[in-house]
């Protein structure tokens, strides 16, 4: 397997998979569900005539994070059910570079939309709430289980002899727990409030509604991830070779593929690949899975819907990725192609770029807003 970050101090929670661009996959069969309507990036647009494309160029240090949005109906659907926002401008203050939200209702007569929309302002709004840890304490120390994970990393890494190294990894290691704790309790809230709603609501349609969700908070070009559901987060390096899948689908074939009773291809056939069992709004409380990564220099990072994970094989979607000029056409470009291979479900897709190039090459910096 090709691994694209081995820097000591990026600590994986979970395996994720590598997958060669000249060996892209076949397309699976895109799942037969309701998904729903919300247009954002920066601001809620609901009932706007999708695609909404939205850019946003930002400096960040030595980098520069090139973004947008772009979110689609789909050539089957009667409306659109996903939700896309990015805010890289207004949450610096609490610690917090880059705030990325995908997230795909489901349920009927429009009441998707109403989940991934709510899910989607809780977010954003806990961003604002609480500052996302950037830093630790002095006080601060490892816990029993963090120190089992310290002593495998330092032997896998063989930083037996580097005690800067192993300070640095042990800072990291409490950092990251601090962060996952944060994401989880900001999910569980957007659960709590989509449960509530669906619990108490008068219209029936609202009773059986939920949403996928997979959120990245960006500080530089690490990323913190939480996903629930089969929305994905993906990285991509720079010339396009390799595109690993950071987040883990809560979905039946996956278990069963994680688990080695089937294989991947047979995943793509199975009577219940659209089975998918952790959803936001379903249960009281849910458990979020959360991940760590960075976007590479000059490479990118893409969330998704299944709507293009489920149309586009991952080889694919790093070419088109890569080939595209910008990341305003990188996400148009992914649409286009969901479309092209059926469109059998609302699409949407987060690019952010990290642009290996100097700002005076970049353009103009300013926000804009396009409806295509």
């Amino acid at each position: 397997q090709h691994r694209q970050n081995m820097d000591p101090f990026l600590i994986p929670i979970a395996e994720v998979k590598a997958v060669e661009v000249n060996k892209p996959e076949p397309r699976p069969t895109v799942e037969n569900r309701q998904p729903l309507v919300y247009n954002s990036a920066m601001e809620a647009q609901r009932n706007a005539p999708p695609p909404v494309e939205t850019s946003v160029a930002v400096e960040n240090k030595k980098s520069i994070f090139d973004s947008s949005a772009a979110t689609d109906v789909g050539k089957v659907r009667d409306h659109n059910e996903d939700v896309v926002r990015i805010d890289e401008q207004n949450l610096g203050r609490m610690g917090i570079d880059g705030l990325y939200i995908l997230a795909d209702g489901m349920g009927g007569h429009g009441a998707g939309e109403v989940a991934s929309a709510i899910a989607a302002d809780v977010m954003a709004q806990q961003c604002l709430k609480q500052e996302f840890p950037r830093q630790i304490q002095a006080s601060d120390q490892l816990t029993p289980e963090q120190k089992l994970n310290f002593d495998r990393l330092v032997i896998e890494r063989k930083l037996q002899n580097e005690l800067v190294l192993q300070q640095k990894l042990k800072k990291k290691l409490i950092l990251q727990d601090k962060q996952r704790q944060w994401l989880s309790a900001a999910v569980g809230q957007a659960n709590h409030a989509v449960f509530e709603r669906s619990r108490n609501s008068t219209d029936t349609a609202e009773r059986d509604m939920g949403t996928t969700l997979v959120v990245a908070i960006r500080s530089g070009d690490e990323v913190a991830v939480a996903n629930v559901g089969d929305s994905r987060l993906y990285t991509i390096s720079g010339d396009g070779r390799i595109i690993q899948q950071i987040t883990r689908d809560h979905s039946l074939v996956a278990s069963l593929v994680a688990s080695k009773q089937i294989t991947a291809a047979e995943a793509k056939v199975h009577p219940q690949r659209n089975a998918i069992y952790r959803t936001i709004g379903d249960k009281p409380r849910i458990e979020a899975d959360v991940f760590f990564a960075k976007i590479p220099q000059g490479g990118s990072m893409v969330l998704c819907s299944d709507g293009l994970s489920g149309m586009v094989d991952d080889g694919r979607i790093g070419q088109i990725v890569v080939s595209a000029p910008d990341s305003s056409k990188a996400a148009s470009g992914l649409i286009t192609a969901a479309n092209a291979a059926g469109g059998q479900d609302n699409i949407s897709a987060i690019v952010v770029r990290n642009v290996a190039e100097s700002p005076e090459k970049q353009g103009s910096w300013e926000t804009t807003v396009q409806n295509m």
